[in-house]
């Protein structure tokens, strides 16, 4: 109001214009200042000056800065027009013309970067604002111009538009809003036509004001004269390669051996050894020359006449093709440790120079399964946090369905023998008889559990109601139920028969009958900020016997299970056990027994056959052995005596790999599927062919002597590559590794 005259600011003053029509009550509005200057007090307090210098180029000056200059000079006047007595204007326009004099002659601070550059460059978007003496329009192809609306994902067509969520027809219209404010900011816009080349067409909106141009300026390519800087750079590139002198040195002379990585990795692919000697398996000095293997390789069968690697002359072996063709198993050599080139530009690339080391305080399972796939995925996608850019697809993400299956199964059992995740349970309650051991011996039907499992979906996947294409196949596949059948049971909860990926899920629950859940989601920290310490003894690491240091890891167990003593189920704690850590060497020693024993279960969903899925969670992966192990370390007196896959999924099932000491009373009890795996594989790297040990605890030294490995080399620094076809079928960082292996379609 002060900045009216005073006819305005009479007229607004009427009580009529403020007066409801339909109520009668007076509008509230706020108090208005009574000068000019205290409107431009208000105006300046209101204003947000907490903006980031990390969002301003170099040209533009921040926002407290201009505030700071105009009150300057206004404050100057107001003391100039007090020194002379004087009085300054209160409101009007003869406080706005002088408020605008100000404006125009007041001496702005020169940008803090002293950048000079007159060049701006900026999206259409950004542009909105700006005026400029000459505008370029540059990338003004289609594709570089996305016109299209985003989806949302589990929203239909029908729903989207009946919404008006995400029009077809905004991204159009915001574009003609950008281009037109483009052109009417400077005097001259000079556009660069790509649709000469048929494959680049012209974006839409530029099409629209083609007809106002005027006629353009045609440039020849191939002429020297019209070379840009790309050109320049490629002419150099091509001399170069073809070992001629070029016209400009390169930016940096080390990068021109790059391309040469991949021969290199070729070649290194071809000299790798792989015939097998008389023993059947690959000579121990080959070792060193080893750079990458096939997983297949850890799960093959031994051929006739070879002895198995547990009762091989040495251990542990790596496979190779005898004179028949005959491929032989391996127990995974991971790290590898190729042998530096010779080149010291290259070598120093993949971590064999001086300065590469690094310092990681805690690792995770996960973590360390990428930098043992490859060190250079581990290095790029976890060390540098670089992965491709992830396509939204219009199904649901496979991880939401793990994760949702994975919440479902807790909650069930939370629920139903009152647990709590990432909480250990107490047994007592369960010896009691106040909670019930398991599932199957909760008096539940099959029914009744899969009532309390369909009310647990409704309240993580509200969703599911919709009647799109994704929401009803993944309706169909967890619950086995059509829309309108799962419209009728929210109606009328009621008890459900067994359907879809949930009732496979609780069949095979069901029978586990002689295992005790006992943690859920379990940190394997144990509350600790620097996680838990594993390690090894020396003679205990392979593959030759050397200390590795102690690494600091976290994560959560997906499931923890005891299993009882006896065959009824009624002794499932033994206090005459004993109190100390569970030795891995147990053959070693005859005064340690266990308090009690325990399974390490990992969930995951998979479609692929639970057997499949074990083997790779034992022999490829390495999160079962170090949670095995990590459960033990905290809990005294704990042996695991299993660990295994349990997959969820179009066939559901609880797989576990029992220690070969209690072997024949897993397989007693209805604890899961047993396996044997590791009985004719593992044994210490210190045993001879008849080796004493129980397998199963080899085998989690083994696994643990490859993660421990595995940090050792990332901590010094070795961030070579070891490609493979299963190592790049899924990597993350692919797109940006030259030496990658195809895989084969």
């Amino acid at each position: 109001l002060p900045l009216l005259e005073k006819t305005d600011r009479a007229l607004l003053s009427n009580q009529r214009l403020l007066t409801g029509c339909h109520s009668g009550k007076l509008l509230e509005v706020p108090i208005s200042p009574s000068t000019g200057d205290e409107w431009l007090v208000r105006t300046v307090q209101q204003i947000d000056t907490d903006i980031s210098v990390d969002y301003l180029d170099g040209n533009t000056i921040p926002i407290s800065s201009i505030i700071k200059a105009i009150t300057t000079e206004h404050e100057s006047l107001r003391s100039l027009q007090s020194s002379v007595a004087q009085p300054p204007p209160q409101g009007g326009s003869e406080w706005v013309s002088e408020l605008s004099s100000i404006l125009k002659t007041a001496s702005l601070p020169v940008p803090i970067s002293g950048i000079s550059s007159r060049l701006r460059v900026m999206a259409p978007k950004d542009a909105l604002g700006c005026n400029s003496d000459i505008a370029i329009l540059a990338n003004t192809s289609a594709p570089s111009w996305n016109l299209r609306s985003p989806k949302i994902p589990f929203i239909g067509e029908m729903e989207r538009h009946k919404f008006e969520l995400l029009r077809p027809d905004v991204p159009i219209t915001r574009a003609r809003h950008h281009l037109y404010h483009i052109l009417n900011c400077c005097s001259k816009v000079i556009l660069i036509d790509p649709s000469l080349d048929k494959s680049t067409p012209l974006a839409p909106p530029l099409e629209e004001i083609l007809d106002y141009c005027t006629p353009p300026v045609h440039f020849d390519p191939n002429s020297e004269e019209n070379l840009g800087p790309r050109d320049i750079k490629q002419l150099d590139g091509i001399l170069l390669r073809n070992m001629k002198n070029s016209s400009n040195p390169p930016l940096n002379p080390s990068a021109i051996t790059i391309p040469l990585d991949v021969e290199l990795q070729r070649d290194r692919e071809r000299r790798q050894p792989s015939k097998a000697d008389s023993e059947g398996y690959l000579p121990t000095e080959y070792r060193n020359r080893v750079i990458s293997f096939d997983y297949d390789d850890l799960t093959r069968k031994t051929p006739e006449g070879v002895d198995n690697p547990r009762n091989s002359t040495r251990w542990p072996v790596i496979g190779a093709t005898s004179s028949d063709g005959k491929n032989s198993v391996t127990i995974d050599p991971r790290p590898f440790t190729p042998l530096p080139s010779g080149s010291v530009v290259s070598d120093s690339r993949h971590g064999h120079s001086d300065g590469a080391t690094q310092e990681i305080q805690l690792w995770s399972p996960s973590r360390l399964q990428e930098w043992a796939k490859c060190p250079r995925r581990g290095w790029l996608s976890r060390g540098l946090r670089i992965r491709d850019e992830e396509t939204q697809s219009e199904d649901l993400d496979p991880r939401i369905h793990g994760d949702l299956l994975h919440q479902i199964h807790h909650d069930l059992i939370c629920e139903v023998l009152g647990m709590e995740e990432q909480v250990e349970r107490d047994i007592s309650g369960v010896l009691d008889g106040h909670f019930p051991t398991n599932l199957a011996d909760s008096d539940l039907e099959e029914q009744e559990v899969m009532q309390k499992a369909l009310e647990i979906l409704d309240k993580l996947a509200p969703w599911l109601e919709r009647s799109d294409g994704v929401s009803t196949f993944r309706l169909r596949m967890l619950t086995g139920m059509s829309h309108s059948e799962w419209k009728d049971w929210l109606a009328n909860p009621v008890k459900a028969p067994l359907g879809g990926r949930i009732g496979a899920m609780i069949r095979s629950e069901m029978q586990l009958s002689d295992s005790m859940p006992v943690a859920l989601e379990w940190e394997i920290s144990n509350g600790s900020e620097t996680g838990s310490e594993i390690s090894l003894n020396q003679n205990e690491t392979s593959p030759n016997q050397i200390e590795l240091p102690p690494i600091m890891i976290n994560g959560k167990i997906d499931r923890v299970d005891i299993i009882p003593f006896d065959n009824e189920g009624n002794e499932w704690l033994d206090d005459s056990g004993s109190n100390e850590i569970a030795p891995l060497r147990l053959f070693e020693t005859n005064d340690w027994k266990p308090r009690r024993r325990v399974i390490i279960r990992d969930l995951k969903t998979s479609e692929k056959k639970p057997s499949d899925r074990n083997k790779e969670g034992l022999l490829n992966e390495l999160q079962l052995a170090i949670y095995s192990r990590a459960w033990e370390i905290n809990h005294p007196g704990d042996l695991v005596v299993g660990a295994g896959i349990s997959t969820i999924g179009h066939s559901t099932e609880h797989l576990v790999e029992p220690s070969g000491n209690h072997r024949s009373e897993l397989e007693s009890l209805s604890v899961g599927t047993t396996t044997s795996l590791t009985s004719r594989l593992h044994r210490f790297p210190d045993e001879s062919a008849n080796p004493k040990s129980d397998p199963f605890r080899a085998w989690m030294a083994q696994r643990l002597s490859v993660a421990l490995g595995v940090a050792h080399g990332a901590v010094e620094g070795r961030v070579h590559p070891t490609p493979s076809k299963s190592a790049c079928r899924y990597c993350p960082v692919s797109s940006i590794c030259a030496v990658k292996m195809e895989d084969d379609y």
